[in-house]
């Protein structure tokens, strides 16, 4: 294949004397910053503020939970309120409940 189709970026007459502002893409610098990584210690205190909101939003939802079924007692089925030892608040205040 001939080279008829390339642009001319570096002509034989008059190289030195022209200052061509063509520059190849090649032969720019790319990937000039690199990606941080982060220490033990940024990610624990990264998800430590996480997990506290977290916990906060657990407790929230067991004393909504706790009101709803006081003052929806009379709409339960059987009748009976919702206690400490029940299923959703015990898996609310579990550390691993996701």
């Amino acid at each position: 294949m001939t080279t008829n189709h390339r642009p001319t970026f570096e002509s034989r007459r008059g190289r030195q004397l022209q200052q061509n502002s063509i520059v190849h893409a090649r032969a720019l610098p790319a990937h000039k910053q690199l990606k941080m990584r982060l220490t033990d210690t940024m990610i624990d205190s990264k998800h430590s503020d996480a997990k506290e909101k977290l916990g906060e939003l657990r407790k929230e939802l067991v004393e909504r939970e706790k009101r709803h079924f006081g003052e929806t007692e009379k709409l339960i089925g059987d009748g009976k309120k919702p206690k400490d030892g029940d299923t959703y608040v015990n898996d609310a205040l579990r550390s691993d409940f996701p």
